[in-house]
Formats: C-alpha cells, sequence, structure tokens
C-alpha cells in the first residue's frame, strides 16, 4: 500500500473518529443527564406524594381524637345525658361508626352505632381490652389502637379512647371509646398514571390502598427500612419508592409510593437507542475511502457535532442545515428528528412538572386553610421556642387576654403569668423539655388591662418548637366556687336546723317528765290541804317526804336537761365573716320547701340584689330556720310566705312575711320571751323558744327586729342588721340559769 492510500486510509479512520466520538460522547452525556434528572423527578415527586398522603393523615386522626377528647372535657355528664352526647359526637364527625362510654371499672354504660342499634343486654365489659387498660392502668392521656378490617363494613376501623376526668377531684370517673372509619384516607389515594399509593401499618399490613381489593385480600408488603430508594418486588418488578410516616400515640403509618422503574424511564431508553442510531450511522459514514468523502463528510459531522453540544448543553431547540441526498444529509435528517424527538420528550417532562407544580398548589391552599382555623379558632393557640419565647399566636389571644398577635412575638409567656404561679410553671416547663411529653396545667395569666384571668394551658413539644393550646376556664371556676359555697351554705343550714329540732325535743321531752312528779306533788298538797287534821303526825311526814323526794327529782331532771341543752347549744363567739347571703337565703328556702313540702309556698325575693355581707353565718341561719319555720307552720297552704333581702343607707333589712293566723295585739309585747305562746298558737306544736333564739341572734350582730301584724291576715317579721357589726355580747342567754 502506498502512500497515499495509508494517508487516505489513516485520513479516512480520522475522520470517523472526528465524527464518532463527539456524537458518542454527546450521547452519552445526553442519556447520563437524561436518566439522572428522570430518577430525581421520579424519586422527588413520589416523596413529595407520600409526605402529602401522612399530613393528611395525621392531620384526619388528629381530627377525630380532637373531637373526642372535647367531648371527654364536657363536666357534669348526666346518666340520661350519656346516649345524647354519644349521638351528638356521631352527629358532629359523619367519620365516626361507633362510640362507648365505660366506667370506672371498665363496663359500657352506653354504646351507639351509625349503623345499627344495640340494646343495653350487648352492652360488654371491656376492662381487659388496651383502650381500657391503656387510660386507666397506664395513664395514657389518649389511645390509639392498630387499624383493622372489619368484615362487615367492608373497610378499615382504628380504634381511640380518652379519660373522663372529674375536675373537681381530679380523678377518672369514665372512659369514652370511639371506633372511626378509615374511608377519608382510602378516598385520598386517587390512582395517579404510573404510580401506586398504600398503607401500613407496623406489622407491615396494607390498610388502605388505591385498589381496593388488595385491602380485602389482606395483604402484607415487606420494603427496604429506607425513605426513598429502588427495590425489587416478588415478581421481579423494579420500583422507585418513597415512604412517609404519620405517628399517633405508639402507633405509626407508613404511606408507600412507588413507580415502576421501566415507566419512569421509557424516555431515557428512547434516548439511548437514537444515540445508538446516530452512532451507528456515523461508523456507517466513516467508512467510505476516499479523501473527497472525507473532505465533505468534516463539515457535516462538524455540525452535528455543535448541534449536539448545544443539545448536551440544554439548547434543544439546536438543528443541522445539512443539504443533499448523500448519507450525510440523511444523517442530518436523522439528527434532527431526535432532536425533535428529545424536545418533545422534555415537553412532556415539564407537563408533569406542572403536575407536580398542582400538587403543591394544593398543599398550599391546605396549609392556607390551616392557618385560617388557626387563627380563627376561639382557643388560644401559639408556637414558642423551647425557652418559652412566643413565636407565633393567633387572634383569640386579643380577643381573651387584650394582646394582639404581632405584639406577643418574641415575647416570654412566663412574663405574663402571675408571680405567684411562675415557679410552678417553670418547673412544668422544664419537666416537659426534658421528658418531651405534653402538660396540661391551670395558671392565672394577665391581660393588657392588668387584671388575671384563670387560663387552662395544653402544652405539647414537638421538632424543636412548643405547641401550645390554652382555654380561659375562670368563669368555670368561679361558677365551681357557687357550687361548692351553696353546698357549704346548705349543710350549714342544715346542721342549725337540727339544732333548732333538738330545742324543740328538750322541751317536750321536758314537759313529759315533769308531768308525773308535779302529779304526785300536787296529790300529796292535796290530801295535807284536805285531811290535815284527820291524818297523824307521821303520816304528815310521810307526804312531807315524798313531797321532797318529788322536788329533787325534778331538779335532777332540770339540772341534766340543762347540762344537754348547754353541750349541744353552748355560747359560742360571734364571728361575722363575709358570705354570699343571697345563696344563703336561697338555700334556706330550698331547706324548708324540702322539709315541709305539704305546707304553704315560699318565696325569695332580692329587692337591692344584695350578694355579700359581714354576717355570722350560723346566727343568720338560725335567725332564717326559726321565721321561715314559723311562717309556713302559721300559714295556709294557699297562701305564699315571702323571704325578702332589702339593705338601707345603715342597714341590711330582712323581712319574713306570711299570710298566716296572726299576733293577737295583746302577746305581741311578750312574743320574745322564752316558753311563750300566743292563745291562737296551742293546738300547733311548738316549744316558745324560737322567737327568743331569734331575738338573741339578733341582738348578737347589734341589729333589732320588729314584728307588725292582724289577726287572721297575717305577720311581718323585720330583721335589721348593721352592714359591717362589731363583736356584741348576747343580750339574753337560754337555758343557762339566766
Amino acid at each position: 500500500m502506498n502512500f497515499f492510500d495509508r494517508l487516505q486510509t489513516r485520513m479516512s479512520l480520522g475522520a470517523i473518529l472526528l465524527v464518532s466520538l463527539p456524537l458518542l460522547l454527546s450521547s452519552v452525556i445526553v442519556s447520563l443527564r437524561t436518566y439522572t434528572l428522570l430518577r430525581q423527578d421520579a424519586q422527588e415527586s413520589l416523596m413529595q406524594y407520600s409526605e402529602y398522603i401522612a399530613a393528611e393523615i395525621d392531620i384526619f386522626i388528629t381530627g377525630r381524637s380532637n373531637t373526642l377528647e372535647y367531648a371527654a372535657r364536657l363536666d357534669g355528664i348526666a346518666e340520661d345525658e350519656q346516649t345524647a352526647l354519644l349521638n351528638s359526637v356521631l352527629a358532629f364527625d359523619t367519620d365516626f361508626q361507633e362510640v362507648a362510654m365505660l366506667d370506672a371499672d371498665g363496663m359500657e354504660l352506653e354504646r351507639v352505632s351509625r349503623t345499627w342499634s344495640i340494646p343495653n343486654s350487648e352492652l360488654r365489659n371491656r376492662a381487659g381490652t388496651p383502650e381500657y387498660r391503656a387510660i386507666v392502668e397506664e395513664g395514657q392521656p389518649i389511645y390509639y389502637s392498630n387499624v383493622r378490617f372489619d368484615s362487615q363494613l367492608r373497610e378499615s376501623l382504628m380504634t381511640i379512647s380518652t379519660p373522663i376526668i372529674d375536675r373537681r377531684t381530679g380523678e377518672l370517673t369514665k372512659v369514652l371509646v370511639a371506633d372511626f372509619r378509615f374511608r377519608a384516607v382510602q378516598d385520598l389515594l386517587t390512582r395517579r398514571e404510573g404510580q401506586t399509593t398504600y398503607v401500613l401499618d407496623q406489622r407491615g399490613e396494607i390498610v388502605a390502598h388505591d385498589d381496593l381489593s388488595i385491602v380485602l385480600g389482606n395483604v402484607n408488603v415487606t420494603i427496604p427500612n429506607e425513605s426513598v430508594g429502588r427495590f425489587t418486588q416478588n415478581g421481579g418488578r423494579e420500583v422507585f419508592f418513597a415512604t412517609s410516616e404519620a405517628s399517633f400515640g405508639a402507633e405509626q403509618l407508613i404511606v408507600v409510593a412507588e413507580q415502576s422503574v421501566e415507566e419512569a424511564m421509557l424516555l431515557a431508553a428512547d434516548i439511548r437507542t437514537i444515540a445508538g442510531v446516530i452512532l451507528a450511522i456515523s461508523l456507517i459514514v466513516g467508512i467510505l475511502p476516499t479523501l473527497e468523502f472525507v473532505r465533505r463528510i468534516v463539515n457535516p459531522i462538524e455540525a452535528l457535532s455543535v448541534a449536539a453540544q448545544q443539545i448536551a448543553a440544554g439548547d434543544l431547540s439546536a438543528r443541522t442545515n445539512v443539504t443533499g441526498r448523500g448519507e450525510i444529509a440523511k444523517l442530518a435528517n436523522s439528527f434532527n428528528s431526535m432532536a425533535a424527538q428529545l424536545k418533545q420528550s422534555m415537553a412532556e417532562l415539564e407537563t408533569s412538572l406542572s403536575d407536580l407544580t398542582h400538587v403543591e398548589r394544593a398543599l398550599r391552599t391546605k396549609h392556607t386553610e390551616l392557618e385560617s382555623f388557626f387563627l380563627l379558632v376561639p382557643s388560644l393557640l401559639a408556637i414558642s421556642d423551647t425557652d418559652g419565647r412566643l413565636l407565633q399566636a393567633n387572634q383569640a389571644w386579643e380577643d381573651v387576654l387584650g394582646y394582639p398577635p404581632q405584639k406577643l412575638t418574641g415575647t416570654l409567656l412566663l412574663d405574663y403569668i402571675h408571680p405567684d404561679d411562675r415557679e410552678r410553671v417553670e418547673a412544668y416547663f422544664s419537666e416537659m423539655v426534658e421528658q418531651n411529653q405534653t402538660i396540661i396545667f391551670n395558671a392565672r395569666c394577665q391581660t393588657q388591662s392588668g387584671d388575671y384571668r384563670v387560663i387552662q394551658w395544653n402544652k405539647q413539644p414537638a421538632n424543636g418548637y412548643i405547641y401550645i393550646v390554652a382555654q380561659d376556664i375562670t368563669q368555670q371556676q368561679e361558677h365551681e366556687a357557687f357550687v361548692a359555697e351553696h353546698e357549704r351554705l346548705k349543710a350549714s343550714f342544715q346542721r342549725e336546723r337540727e339544732q333548732n329540732r333538738f330545742i324543740h325535743q328538750v322541751v317536750s321531752m321536758l314537759s313529759h317528765d315533769l308531768r308525773t312528779p308535779l302529779a304526785v306533788i300536787q296529790t300529796s298538797t292535796d290530801l295535807l290541804s284536805r285531811y290535815e287534821t284527820k291524818i297523824s303526825r307521821e303520816e304528815r311526814s310521810q307526804k312531807f317526804i315524798i313531797i321532797e323526794r318529788q322536788v329533787e327529782f325534778i331538779l335532777e331532771i332540770l339540772e341534766d336537761t340543762v347540762k344537754a341543752a348547754r353541750g349541744k347549744l353552748s355560747q359560742r363567739e360571734f364571728q361575722p365573716t363575709p358570705i354570699n347571703i343571697d345563696t344563703l337565703c336561697r338555700v334556706s328556702v330550698e331547706e324548708i320547701v324540702t322539709a315541709r313540702s305539704d305546707a304553704a309556698p315560699v318565696v325569695f325575693v332580692n329587692r337591692s340584689d344584695v350578694r355579700v355581707a359581714m354576717v355570722d353565718e350560723v346566727l343568720l341561719s338560725r335567725i332564717l330556720i326559726n321565721l321561715l319555720s314559723n311562717a309556713v307552720k302559721y300559714s295556709p297552704r294557699s297562701d305564699e310566705v315571702r323571704l325578702e333581702l332589702d339593705k338601707d343607707e345603715d342597714h341590711l333589712i330582712i323581712r319574713v312575711i306570711d299570710h298566716g293566723i296572726g299576733i293577737p295585739e295583746s302577746d305581741l309585747k311578750r312574743i320574745f320571751e322564752s316558753f311563750y305562746r300566743t292563745r291562737n298558737a296551742q293546738d300547733f306544736e311548738g316549744s316558745g323558744l324560737g322567737l327568743a333564739i331569734v331575738q338573741d341572734c339578733v341582738e348578737r350582730h347589734g341589729g333589732q327586729i320588729t314584728v307588725t301584724s292582724q289577726l287572721d291576715k297575717g305577720t311581718t317579721f323585720t330583721v335589721y342588721l348593721p352592714p359591717a357589726p362589731e363583736s356584741v355580747q348576747p343580750a339574753s342567754t337560754l337555758l343557762n340559769g339566766g
């Protein structure tokens, strides 16, 4: 072979290399770049979608648990209101399938279902169930079960339970248990083209799938222990996958989104095929032996190389302008076709990215909805860092405490707590951060106007932040205090009524026990007066001895009675304290009406809206007991007895008005004497001590009592008490020898 042949061969080979290498490198670069982008985009799309589904599941389950916890916080659920409460839970949230209320021993008190009615005979003991033991034995604030499939309903269910706590004693009284349907989660898993989405529990069992038949088939799945990646399924099918977790309590659900590698890489396969075709064509064209052929192909190949580099750089509009009918022209046309197909494929990829944009927009819409909920919910919501510095607060802070949310940002929550509560709140906060657990406590919080409100705080740490939910319970605590005061006054009034009854029992017993010795004395004195001259001196002495013994017996009875009365009604010190006199009057009326249900009705009127007064609660109870008891006793059933509470500049005024038998005018001056009874009261039971006790209690207050009466028309007793009485010694004493 001569020089020219060798030169032509070398040039031909050189031309082939010059043409082939740029095309080969460009094809490899484009193929690898496209494969990498498609793999990353597929995995990012799967991860975003799985995170979205996990977030929706968390919102769904949290919403159900919040609804159940709110129902459990309703205080004072009576037995006849249990069914109504459970039905209202079903009506409020359509995802609940069944709700039950258990007593503290685990026995079902009531159970209602959305699908069928449940008779009392089917109520069962659930003391051994996890939903009862987790709350009662382990002390969990809320319990979440595994997701299970119900063959009757043909859908997945989940059980949650929470305690019902007595706010006064802090003891667990009942347990609220609910089953809710997983249909809303199933509806989220809409099938996307080329993708499959499903939800696993901790056992690997599929509890929700975009293909319902797989859930019905009770299928278990095992996936690699990583959040994103690629693995081969049992059937040999390779898939890209991404997982996200939704945790609540001790339970955890795993959302899996997967896509076939073959479907995700279709575009990359097409690009590799085109690159292979171009390389093959380049090699065929490079075989031509002549230098003229080399000269003719060098420029077009160079143009192709430039266009390929432009495409590799991202300019998919680059094309070659080679004309003619030769192989180079065909190669150029093929290259242009490849570039056009590549551009079309990239357009399709951009369409897929647009779909992801729609998903992102939907997530932003959901975020906006959650933000609106955060701002508009009436409870105090806030987010703080672990040092207690507020980062965000909702509008309720201004509505309840007067602080605009923007003013709270950056301030320490502890600065608003009452100084007496700060040390306790700091201890709660430290315990919550150290143990990473939810805490619930009450503490006073200062409003912008300077006063304090009692706030119930619920704080939960998560992801380096503290999430705060709080409620103003000031009115609730004031109501509880009012109820407690009402019960205390009621018990005090009942004790005084028993003491009053004891006085009358003492007098009745005394009159009965004295009847016999007095009769003996009377008989003996009659005999002595009638037969003084006819009986002997010894018989007269015997009669005097009998009279003396009976007198001693009478004195012993009187002494025992006085000792008993003094032990029961000892002279107590005058002890004025501020009490709710309105409540005491109402309690007095209730007790009198309850004790004498067949007597005249009693009405209470607070004319001047008097609430708190400085009086001796025990003595005032005795005044009300005796005046109201007499008014009811001496009034016909058809006439109303009226208790009025009033005041003027100098006195607190109490009036008891009846329309009964009245008091004779001649008796009015003596009615406050001990054991004195009016002429028209002899047919009624009584000891004659009631009004004497009333006068004694009034005078201890430094007050006075007046009476006006008309026979057969009624009587009005009016008590005047100083607004802030000083200690006054009793003006008279009862049963103490005075």
